[in-house]
């Protein structure tokens, strides 16, 4: 929302159900792609945030990335990307 000012602002709520759910479904279709076609076995599944600016919202998301990939898809190669320097290779 802007204000006359220009300035924004943002309210983010997750919970750990949301999350849990929407990781689920990204692991879940990693697994069916890896099934259909080899070529994305070789591929990791990737988490991209910015843990230090959305802090509390970032971290929920890299735990539970963390902890269901290592409980329940351990086959499964999983990366995590926290800066834009790793995404553009500088």
């Amino acid at each position: 929302m802007w204000n006359q000012r220009r300035d924004a602002t943002q309210l983010m709520v997750y919970d750990v159900g949301t999350v849990d759910r929407c990781l689920k479904y990204a692991f879940e279709l990693k697994k069916k792609r890896n099934a259909m076609n080899p070529k994305y076995a070789a591929k990791p599944i990737t988490l991209i945030h910015k843990r230090n600016v959305l802090t509390h919202c970032g971290d929920l998301w890299y735990r539970a990335f963390e902890e269901m990939g290592a409980k329940q898809y351990p086959n499964s190669s999983a990366t995590i990307i926290t800066s834009t320097r790793q995404i553009c290779g500088s």
